[in-house]
């Protein structure tokens, strides 16, 4: 009897184990996939910024300290760059 009830907590230790292995997969998996959406979302901001830098005249952009060449340079900037 002793080494019947050995085997199964054995057994469920190693099931116990697995189960803490997929834990710690699907955690990995939630931060990964936050990480790519904040990735997203700043991607999104700082094209819709550089959009709204080309779109303001040029009294708007001296009240701001640019000129329309500096805004030109910062609006054709990939959003993927800083």
């Amino acid at each position: 009897m002793a080494l019947l009830t050995d085997g199964l907590r054995t057994e469920f230790q190693g099931h116990n184990a697995i189960a803490a292995s997929i834990h710690s997969a699907w955690l990995a998996i939630g931060a990964a996939s936050g990480r790519i959406v904040m990735m997203l979302s700043v991607w999104h901001e700082r094209a819709f910024q550089r959009r709204q830098l080309l779109a303001l005249n040029d009294r708007a952009l001296k009240d701001v300290g640019c000129t329309r060449a500096d805004a030109v340079a910062e609006g054709h900037r990939p959003f993927w760059r800083a």
